[in-house]
């Protein structure tokens, strides 16, 4: 949006959509500087806006509302009766006395014959596309009395989020946002403490604070993700894991994508049990621990996941609903899981014509029991797959070799072992190639003495 300025001798409003709104800047000792917003309330601000003109005001605003400004701080504590002609004519310690920065400049915005405050509301979504924005996405930015201003994301839920989108034209909300998603808007906010039943027709409908009314800074701007459709029309989309920022391919901040969109799991109540999953999930046989890896971006997709550690999915266990948090991305949680537990075949040769012979590694697990190993293999020429010892007895659970006999005459085979840890499966080990060279077509396994028939 374009910057307007609008001066006098001695005050200006800079930094606002339109000429009666912006940040108070005032002139002494040939410097342009800001004011502090400590005890700044529409009394001052009706001395400013009469000073540059305008017939009256429509609000003060504070912590930097309009941008943070440069230079010298030149008024704080300024405390005016209403009547002045000039804001230099209030009360205030001296020029430059302050303890303030810039995130405390005082701004206003001015009635004028055109921006009656009685003026129409409109709604705007906008933001950083840096977070995917597009026209169904985006930060909440309001339009009363000519200028915008955002929302403040207290008590902020899905139910005002579909108010916004339903009245921007969309079917439905997927998610409520805050804490500046889209990043800091700029201009007042206008609405604070926002509490919509769903069923109105216009944000403005809803209970609120009052106009111009909150305790907020821009950090805390709302924002939505609406979506053309009604939700309970969506077919439930589909949800994928990963790790990110971890040292290894099994440790790493948990990141879920959700409706096209990638976000971080809250560690309220995170606890190993939730790891467990997360594991399995990913094709890990288990967890070793949980761990942080460092904030993560964008949305905080869960929080107050509650896993029984029998879940398939993260989404199945016990949560408090997709995109409803109260965290930050510093206290985003991640894992460290168990290695594949892939068992390393070291030997795999034919001992005759019928015969191949295969000794393997037992996998480096430490919290987990192998319950027993699954031999895959196929012929090479012909690309089928097998599988046999499904049904090997637990007891050889500790056995790391198996001798299997009765194999085709002259074939190539390709093996692969795979275990059975606790209730999941790891990954298959890398093939390993060996070619029989006499006849014969009954297949039988022998591990430590133990034959198994064809399955």
């Amino acid at each position: 949006p374009s910057t307007n300025t609008t001066v006098n001798e001695t005050v200006r409003l800079v930094e606002g959509d339109t000429d009666n709104a912006g940040r108070v800047e005032v002139f002494y000792a040939g410097e342009w500087g800001t004011i502090c917003d400590d005890n700044w309330d529409k009394k001052e601000a009706t001395v400013v806006c009469r000073q540059l003109g305008f017939p009256g005001v429509i609000l003060s605003t504070t912590a930097s509302a309009f941008g943070p400004g440069r230079g010298t701080i030149w008024m704080d504590n300024v405390a005016c009766t209403g009547i002045e002609t000039r804001i230099e004519d209030c009360q205030f310690p001296g020029w430059g006395m302050n303890n303030c920065g810039h995130s405390e400049d005082a701004g206003v915005i001015c009635r004028s014959s055109t921006t009656p405050f009685s003026s129409n509301v409109t709604v705007r979504l906008a933001g950083s596309a840096g977070h995917g924005t597009s026209s169904d996405s985006g930060r909440v930015e309001i339009q009363k009395s000519g200028v915008y201003g955002t929302v403040c994301d207290d008590n902020w839920d899905t139910n005002a989020a579909k108010v916004i989108c339903r009245q921007l034209g969309f079917a439905d909300a997927l998610v409520a946002v805050g804490k500046a998603f889209f990043g800091k808007g700029k201009g007042p906010v206008w609405l604070d403490n926002v509490a919509c039943t769903g069923d109105e027709s216009r944000i403005q409908d809803c209970k609120h604070a009052g106009w111009g009314l909150h305790n907020c800074g821009h950090g805390e701007d709302a924002g939505v993700f609406c979506t053309r459709t009604p939700v309970n029309k969506i077919q439930e989309p589909a949800v994928t894991i990963r790790l990110a920022n971890g040292e290894d391919d099994h440790s790493g901040r948990i990141e879920v994508w959700r409706s096209g969109i990638w976000g971080t799991v809250c560690n309220d109540n995170w606890d190993f049990l939730d790891a467990v999953v997360v594991c399995h999930q990913l094709g890990f046989p288990g967890a070793m621990n949980v761990a942080s890896f460092g904030p993560g971006n964008g949305l905080i997709w869960m929080d107050d996941v509650a896993c029984t550690g029998r879940e398939n999915r993260i989404q199945d266990c016990i949560f408090g609903g997709w995109g409803i948090h109260n965290c930050r991305h510093d206290e985003d949680t991640g894992v460290i899981c168990e290695s594949n537990g892939v068992p390393n075949i070291t030997s795999a040769s034919a001992l005759d014509a019928h015969t191949v012979s295969l000794q393997w590694l037992r996998p480096p697990l430490k919290h987990n029991v192998i319950h027993h190993y699954v031999i895959s293999y196929r012929e090479t020429s012909a690309g089928d797959s097998s599988e046999i010892l499904r049904s090997l007895l637990e007891t050889l659970n500790n056995s790391t070799s198996a001798v299997v006999t009765g194999l085709r005459a002259n074939t190539a085979y390709t093996f692969q072992i795979k275990a059975l840890i606790d209730r999941w499966y790891g990954h298959y080990s890398s093939p390993a190639n060996v070619t029989t060279e006499d006849e014969g077509i009954q297949l039988t396994v022998d591990m430590v003495r133990i034959d198994s028939p064809v399955l």
